[in-house]
């Protein structure tokens, strides 16, 4: 069981700051890393996007959903210790390089089956990235404040006495 769950949309800037702590600590001490998902573009489809947000967060939120769909698909296909460095290396491209990250690019830089990326237009993976997103609002509750949310498990030692 993981250390720490991080539930995260490619394109939340709180999130990406966040993970790149996280990584810190994790080249410092162990630490086990769960990378699930909360698509913003899905918490926030009961709301009006031209009334609530500024323009350009619907693109944006549209896109974190089509990267989180690839990485859905990516976690089915190889496994959750995937997903970690596909985060990575689109977070990169979004917040580092501040460009648009093509998952098929970053599939086959990563060893992966490029034709992954296919997912980004398949509605199909919503209920994945749903079901995660609905466990981490569990846990934290719902509101109009959204934050990257990582969860660490306790650990249990056993004391010799």
């Amino acid at each position: 069981m993981a250390d720490v769950e991080f539930f995260f949309d490619p394109v939340c800037p709180w999130a990406w700051i966040t993970s790149r702590w996280i990584e810190e600590v994790r080249h410092q001490r162990p630490l086990d890393v769960t990378w699930r998902f909360i698509a913003l573009r899905i918490i926030n489809e009961h709301r009006d996007y031209d009334h609530d947000f500024p323009p350009s967060h619907l693109e944006r939120h549209t896109l974190g959903l089509r990267l989180l769909r690839v990485a859905a698909a990516l976690r089915a296909a190889a496994g959750p210790d995937a997903v970690g460095p596909y985060y990575a290396a689109v977070g990169g491209v979004l917040h580092v390089d501040g460009g648009i990250p093509d998952p098929a690019t970053v599939l086959a830089d990563l060893g992966h089956d490029p034709h992954l990326a296919d997912a980004a237009s398949e509605t199909a993976w919503d209920d994945v990235v749903r079901a995660d997103g609905d466990e981490a609002l569990m846990r934290a509750g719902r509101g109009d404040e959204k934050k990257p949310l990582a969860v660490q498990r306790e650990r249990h030692r056993q004391r010799a006495d």
